[in-house]
C-alpha cells in the first residue's frame, strides 16, 4: 500500500506528463492552424481555418485520424492539469485568484475542443466554430439588454488582447520553463518568438473583438466571427494576404513556444 509522500510524487509526475502532453497538442495545433492559414495567404482557393478545422483536415485521412486521436488524449490531459493545478496552486490575493481562474478557463476550452473533436468523428457536429459564435451571439441578443451583453463580451475579450500586447512588449521570463537546461540562445530564441506569438494573438483577438462589438451595435449576429471568420475577413482588406501570413507566422511560432514548453517544463506543479 503506496504511502501519502509516495502517492503525493506520483501525482507530481503524472501533473508534470500530463503538462507536457497538453503543451504538446496544443502547440501541435497552433503550428497547423498558422500553417494553414499560411497557405491561405498564398493561394486564395484555400480557406483559414481554426482549431476545430485542423481536426476537419486531420480526420480525412488514417494517419490523420491517428494524429487526431492522439491530440485530443493530449487535450483531454491538459484540461484534468489545468483543473488540478488551479485548485491545489499556492497563493493568494486578487492576482492568484485571477491565475487559477485562468488556468481553469484555459482547461476548460481545451476540454470543449477534444469534446467538439470527438463529435466530429460520430458527425453529431453540425456547422463550424464560426456558425457556433454566430448561434451564441443570436441567443446573446435575443435576451433583454442583449446588446449591451455583447458589447461587453466584446470589451473582455479586448481586454484579453491588450494584455497579451502588454506582454509581449515587456517580455516577460516563461516561469513554466527550466531556464538551465536551455542554451543562451535557445532562451533568446524562444524569447522572441514568444513575442511574436503574442502579438499575433492580439491583433486576432482586437479583431475579433471589433466584429462582436459590431454585432452588438447592429443587433445582427452574422457580423461575429471566430478565429477563421477572422482570418477571413482580414485576407479580404487591403495588404489582407500580407497581413494573414504575418499572423499564420505569429501562430506557428506560439506552437513552437509550446513544443519548447513540452520540452523544457519546469519539474514543479505550478
Amino acid at each position: 500500500m503506496s504511502t501519502s509522500p509516495e502517492r503525493a510524487r506520483l501525482v507530481r509526475r503524472w501533473m508534470r506528463r500530463a503538462a507536457r502532453l497538453g503543451h504538446l497538442s496544443v502547440g501541435s495545433i497552433y503550428v497547423l492552424v498558422g500553417a494553414l492559414a499560411l497557405a491561405a495567404s498564398i493561394d486564395t482557393h484555400r480557406q483559414p481555418t481554426d482549431s476545430l478545422g485542423v481536426f476537419h483536415h486531420l480526420l480525412v485521412g488514417r494517419t490523420g485520424r491517428v494524429v487526431a486521436i492522439a491530440l485530443v488524449g493530449g487535450l483531454i490531459a491538459d484540461a484534468i492539469w489545468q483543473a488540478m493545478r488551479a485548485f491545489i496552486g499556492s497563493g493568494r490575493g486578487l492576482g492568484a485568484l485571477v491565475q487559477r481562474a485562468s488556468w481553469l478557463g484555459s482547461g476548460i476550452l481545451h476540454l470543449g475542443l477534444a469534446i467538439a473533436a470527438i463529435r466530429l468523428v460520430d458527425g453529431a457536429l453540425d456547422g463550424d466554430a464560426d456558425t457556433a459564435v454566430q448561434r451564441w451571439s443570436s441567443w446573446v441578443l435575443s435576451a433583454p439588454s442583449g446588446e449591451w451583453a455583447l458589447g461587453a463580451t466584446a470589451l473582455v475579450v479586448l481586454s484579453f488582447a491588450l494584455a497579451m500586447v502588454y506582454r509581449a512588449w515587456s517580455g516577460e521570463p516563461d516561469d513554466s520553463v527550466e531556464p538551465a537546461a536551455m542554451s543562451e540562445f535557445a532562451r533568446r530564441l524562444t524569447s522572441a518568438l514568444a513575442r511574436i506569438g503574442l502579438a499575433a494573438r492580439a491583433v486576432t483577438c482586437a479583431v475579433a473583438a471589433a466584429f462582436l462589438l459590431l454585432a452588438a451595435l447592429q443587433r445582427d449576429p452574422a457580423e461575429a466571427r471566430g478565429l477563421a471568420g477572422t482570418f477571413r475577413s482580414v485576407r479580404t482588406d487591403l495588404y489582407g494576404h500580407a497581413i494573414l501570413a504575418l499572423l499564420a507566422v505569429g501562430f506557428i511560432a506560439n506552437g513552437i513556444v509550446e513544443l519548447v514548453r513540452a520540452r523544457y517544463r519546469r519539474r514543479r506543479i505550478g
